[in-house]
């Protein structure tokens, strides 16, 4: 991942983007994913992903919900699900992405469907 350069260099664990105005500074990410978004699903679905991302996480890769323990991006619950898709599930964005967007696929098709459920049930 690249890091913007108004970020320090990880140590230990990734610092969390800085938002502005509720977006995620990290555009860099945000262009991976919709990149990421479009191949899989088609570019019509992108603004679907971008509205999970914000509502579940703000598009922090590193949010824990505090009552429920959820983790990241798509707020996985349990954590470990995310293992599937990589080792780094805790600190890389675009593993999550990857797990989140097999789910997504698996359980409702399309980010628009999964958007259509989380605003019937307010999760996804």
């Amino acid at each position: 991942m690249v890091w913007p350069s108004s970020l320090p260099e990880p140590t230990n664990r990734p610092v969390a983007p800085k938002r502005a105005s509720g977006r995620v500074v990290d555009e860099v990410l945000r262009a991976k994913v919709k990149e990421l978004a479009t191949k899989r699903f088609g570019a019509s679905q992108f603004p679907s992903v971008d509205y999970l991302f914000m509502k579940e996480s703000g598009w922090n890769y590193l949010a824990v919900n505090k009552t429920s323990g959820a983790t990241g991006i798509c707020q996985s619950l349990p954590a470990s699900k995310m293992a599937s898709a990589g080792k780094d599930y805790l600190t890389n964005p675009l593993t999550q992405v990857e797990w989140c967007f097999d789910y997504i696929e698996s359980r409702y098709g399309t980010p628009l469907q999964a958007v259509a459920w989380h605003r019937a049930n307010n999760w996804f």
